[in-house]
């Protein structure tokens, strides 16, 4: 896949899907800014996997279970 098509796609995934995801991670943490934060690692490591990702409505359920939409990262952080 060319990288012009691949920024587009990855565009489209991130407008179709942002608002769930962030309506998802406001709910699995404590601060807005946790659930930003989670939402940005979240599509960051779609990015990097770009090419693993399902296409349609099952992107959704990657996205939603990745280790960073887990919320994984925060607990992580709470620990510290």
């Amino acid at each position: 896949m060319e990288e012009a098509q691949r920024r587009e796609k990855f565009r489209l995934l991130y407008k179709g899907r942002l608002s769930t995801g962030l309506g998802y991670a406001l709910r699995r943490t404590s601060t807005p800014e946790d659930a930003a934060d989670l939402v940005a690692e979240t599509f960051l490591t779609a990015w990097r996997r770009f090419e693993e990702l399902p296409s349609g409505d099952e992107a959704q359920l990657w996205l939603t279970a990745s280790p960073t939409a887990s919320g994984e990262p925060e607990a992580r952080r709470a620990a510290q």
